[in-house]
């Protein structure tokens, strides 16, 4: 690993264990999760772990995980309570317009939902979002709204995204196995996703979730601090097989904002 500002790092993975245990306030925005998966990403590659080192022999076949089942099971229960608040008022509709294939379709509650697999988790929301498109205008008067089918239907794209098979990939071993860490960049570039994307998205939950909200704002606060403000980095040549060695060179004072 770099040798970086420990302390600047901790608060990093402070802030990334601030949004996913709050993962459920804002899961249905796809652009905060990818800015949390980039910043994982950017301080996974301070570390060489045996897990991450390159290959030497024979080509392997792994198979990569699509996606993180804590998310997964979370889209699951909040697609299973989206679908019950629908098929409530469906139901109630299918009683007033004496419609009883309408009225079997919507027999759902959310512990029936969820002891379904994902597949058929995923069909019945389809189903019943398509329905409630169909007869919305009947449907306001039940309650239901553009805005709740349209929140339901980008709910159902993201869990449908989870529910795509772990691919094979080849891993051929390589002739070169050092790895040249710019440590002052990665942290560069971690600052900036936090200013750009993370920050802006979030305040939309300041007054919804304001005690995530300050929670997190306090979190990003302690960044700024003066004893963070500046960096010293030096660049290390990890060897994939070995521990990380010392580049050449004097260690370099980074300015990182």
């Amino acid at each position: 690993m770099s040798k970086i500002n420990a302390t600047k790092v901790a608060k990093y993975e402070a802030i990334v264990k601030k949004l996913e245990d709050n993962q459920q306030v804002w899961q249905a925005i796809g652009a905060l999760q990818s800015s949390v998966n980039d910043i994982k990403n950017h301080l996974a590659s301070l570390r060489t772990p045996e897990s991450e080192k390159r290959p030497r022999g024979r080509a392997k076949k792994i198979v990569q995980p699509v996606t993180d089942y804590t998310i997964k099971k979370s889209l699951k229960t909040l697609v299973a309570k989206k679908v019950t608040l629908l098929a409530g008022s469906l139901y109630a509709y299918a009683i007033e317009a004496q419609n009883n294939e309408l009225k079997g379709l919507a027999t759902l509650d959310q512990a029936k939902i969820e002891k379904k697999n994902d597949k058929q988790v995923l069909l019945a929301g389809l189903a019943l979002l398509d329905i409630a498109k169909t007869n919305l205008q009947n449907l306001a008067y039940y309650g239901v709204s553009q805005e709740e089918l349209n929140t339901l239907e980008v709910i159902l794209t993201e869990f449908k995204a989870t529910l795509t098979k772990p691919k094979a990939i080849i891993v051929k071993p390589e002739k070169v196995n050092k790895v040249k860490i710019n440590g002052g960049k990665i942290l560069r570039e971690i600052d900036a996703i936090l200013e750009e994307k993370v920050d802006r998205l979030l305040l939309r939950f300041e007054d919804s979730h304001t005690a995530f909200y300050k929670s997190y704002k306090r979190t990003r606060t302690a960044m700024s601090k003066k004893s963070v403000a500046e960096t010293t980095v030096t660049d290390t040549i990890a060897d994939a097989n070995d521990a990380p060695k010392k580049g050449r060179g004097r260690p370099k004072k980074v300015a990182v904002a």
